[in-house]
């Protein structure tokens, strides 16, 4: 992966939410895209990678709580490409994306209530050693990690 395409913290952004690694622009979308992570580091890598970047998101949440209306539902909707874009939603993709909203709107509620009340061991980890886990794991490919003959 090129430096160009690595994750990074966005120290200079105005909104919190904007700063953190997985909030960006994409060419393909309007403003920020909420889950603007390269397609890279194959299935393996990729779960890795996410739960590194889960915990970013954690550590973000108990440090700054929930933003108004919660953030939670545009990472998903981005992820599914559901997100705010230029092209018409079928009635089926729409009804997924108020499905979408509501699960995680909730979900996001008892996060921040969780990692306010018992995220301590949040505290301890280092955003920039997360983002590099990340970075790394998107940079291997499957049968690097599962050892497959190419």
């Amino acid at each position: 992966m090129s430096e160009s395409t690595k994750l990074r913290f966005h120290k200079k952004r105005s909104s919190v939410w904007g700063r953190l690694p997985f909030v960006d622009r994409q060419e393909t979308k309007a403003g920020y895209c909420s889950w603007a992570v390269p397609r890279h580091g194959g299935y393996f890598g990729g779960c890795e990678a996410g739960k590194a970047l889960a915990i970013i998101y954690l550590k973000h949440l108990r440090e700054n709580g929930r933003g108004l209306g919660g953030e939670l539902q545009y990472v998903v909707l981005d992820m599914c490409n559901l997100g705010f874009s230029t092209r018409k939603l079928t009635e089926q993709e729409n009804a997924l994306k108020g499905q979408i909203v509501g699960f995680f709107c909730l979900l996001e509620d008892w996060l921040a209530a969780a990692v306010k009340h018992g995220g301590q061991n949040l505290d301890k980890v280092e955003n920039a050693k997360l983002l590099k886990q990340a970075n790394d794991w998107l940079s291997v490919q499957d049968k690097e990690i599962t050892h497959e003959p190419d």
